[in-house]
């Protein structure tokens, strides 16, 4: 485990961690600071020393880790691309991670306020200039489709402010 490294949650049986710094453990990969790496939990318990690590998201040069919530099987994390916001449903296959975004409007900001650990239904806030801040979902029935269709990944807005300079 890093020295400089935060305990994130668990999602999809994997324990995640943010890192702090850069970190390299002995004899393996090197995860680059703002990453997010996770452990299988049983391996974790078994001897957390020994459990490998597993790369989630490693920022580029431009980006940085906004925030990210787990829900029963996924893991939702919002990042900063070049200052706009995103948000990427990640889905863990025997410890390698894959990422899907989520279709949101540009130069957007983007917020986590909740996620379910007994579902995959996760709630996220959207705005920017053009757009009121906008409460959206993913629901289990629309992550159950999210990675095999991609022409229907979307998520249902179920509430907004009214547009600026109307009251």
């Amino acid at each position: 485990m890093p020295k400089k490294g935060n305990i994130g949650g668990i999602a999809s049986g994997r324990l995640l961690v943010t890192l702090d710094e850069n970190w390299k453990p002995s004899g393996g990969t090197a995860f680059a600071a703002g990453s997010m790496i996770s452990y299988d939990v049983a391996e974790w318990k078994q001897d957390p020393l020994r459990a490998r690590p597993w790369l989630v998201f490693q920022p580029g040069p431009r980006q940085a880790l906004s925030g990210f919530s787990a829900t029963r099987h996924l893991l939702i994390l919002t990042i900063l691309d070049n200052v706009q916001g995103k948000a990427f449903v990640y889905k863990c296959d025997q410890g390698a991670w894959r990422a899907t975004a989520i279709p949101l409007p540009e130069n957007a900001s983007v917020g986590l306020p909740a996620a379910s650990n007994e579902t995959d239904e996760v709630m996220f806030t959207v705005s920017n200039y053009p757009t009121p801040t906008s409460l959206c979902t993913l629901t289990p029935q629309e992550t159950s489709t999210f990675f095999e269709n991609s022409v229907n990944r979307h998520a249902i807005t179920i509430g907004s402010a009214p547009p600026r300079g109307q009251s």
